[in-house]
């Protein structure tokens, strides 16, 4: 009878260690849950100020204008002459065909 009592006692207290042990370790892995969630924020926040940066940027009127002040001795270049791609901005002519094809 001793015996069964000592072991059950032994565990009860085996368990409890136990529960308390994966108790710390959930609070942990939600500790840094959450610190990851606010870091994927601040990342997608930056992101979409980065977009639209660069949409600004890489507006055709600016981009225009950017070509006749640094770039006066091309002579006239018309809008239509200016590629537009996803990421990426080619003036017409600057670009060999098998360059193109690379970029693709």
């Amino acid at each position: 009878m001793k015996i069964v009592l000592c072991v059950s006692f032994l565990m009860a207290m085996l368990s409890g260690m136990f529960l308390f042990h994966v108790k710390y370790q959930v609070l942990e892995l939600e500790r840094e849950y959450q610190s990851s969630q606010m870091q994927c924020k601040e990342l997608e926040d930056q992101i979409s100020v980065l977009q639209s940066q660069w949409c600004y940027l890489t507006r055709p009127e600016r981009v225009e204008s950017l070509i006749y002040q640094h770039w006066s001795h091309w002579g006239n270049l018309n809008l239509d002459q200016i590629i537009y791609w996803p990421k990426t901005v080619f003036i017409a002519g600057q670009l060999s065909e098998t360059s193109i094809k690379n970029h693709l």
